[in-house]
């Protein structure tokens, strides 16, 4: 199995015939004026695998880490199960994320406790300029 493409968005939602909507998708970096912070993001996720051999349940496991290796949230573990009369998996997860250091972020997501996708996350300080009288 392999994942098809991952990425952090504002909002999406999966509708009756598998198809995605989204908004705001592909976000790389945030900025804030000003950490801690808290923020919701969501995550789009398309696993392919092989029906035959791969369907049933599996485990999936999402975190959020600083570039020191530190979670930033409390880590998902989802149990889901992979259908048996299809070739992708289609999933998404809210992430409610405190932010607490500027700096390269990364969303890790493995299934069955391997690595199938990284996603980078940069957190930026915002820098505003103050009127001048």
């Amino acid at each position: 199995m392999k994942s098809q493409f991952a990425f952090l968005c504002e909002a999406a939602n999966i509708t009756a015939n598998n198809l995605f909507n989204v908004l705001g998708g592909g976000i790389a970096t945030l900025f804030f004026p000003q950490l801690p912070i808290q923020r919701t993001l969501s995550l789009l996720l398309r696993i392919e695998y092989n029906y035959i051999l791969e369907s049933g349940p599996h485990k999936i496991e999402i975190r959020l880490l600083d570039s020191d290796g530190k979670d930033k949230m409390i880590p998902l573990l989802l149990d889901v199960d992979f259908p048996n009369n299809l070739r992708f998996f289609n999933f998404i997860a809210n992430l409610n994320i405190t932010f607490d250091v500027y700096g390269l972020h990364s969303v890790e997501i493995s299934v069955d406790r391997h690595s199938i996708t990284s996603i980078p996350l940069q957190v930026t300080k915002l820098e505003t300029e103050h009127p001048k009288i």
